[in-house]
Order: C-alpha cells, then sequence, then structure tokens
C-alpha cells in the first residue's frame, strides 16, 4: 500500500509508504488530508528535498471483459 503525497503547491510527487506519511505527519512536516473521493494523501509544508517524479504506464486487457458461455 502506497500513500500518495502533494508538494507544498499541489503538484503530484512520488507515493510514500503508510510509516512515513505517518512519521512526516507527527513530525509536523506534512498534513493528512482527503480527496473528494475520500482517498487518503499527504501534503508536505516544507519544500521536499527532491521533486522527481516517475512516469505511470497503464496496461489495460479488453480480452477480461469477454465472457465465453457454452
Amino acid at each position: 500500500m502506497r500513500v500518495p503525497v502533494i508538494s507544498k503547491d499541489n503538484l503530484p510527487l512520488m507515493m510514500t509508504k503508510p510509516s512515513r506519511a505517518r512519521r512526516w505527519i507527527e513530525q509536523g512536516k506534512a498534513i493528512g488530508k482527503f480527496d473528494k473521493l475520500g482517498i487518503f494523501y499527504v501534503q508536505l509544508l516544507a519544500e521536499p528535498s527532491d521533486a522527481k517524479t516517475q512516469n505511470l504506464v497503464i496496461g489495460l486487457d479488453p480480452g477480461k471483459m469477454v465472457r465465453i458461455v457454452g
């Protein structure tokens, strides 16, 4: 499980582990929020040490939706 992270300027960053997100909140480095869909995420209160992001790829399998009756 991963927790989404956004920067102080509302830019998406790499996800983090729940334990790290809890530690950031306890140390006052971030605040926890919920979006409109009810997904929990953390927003950093300070500038991140590294703002690199990774490209994501989504794969769809249309064959999964086909039902074979017989």
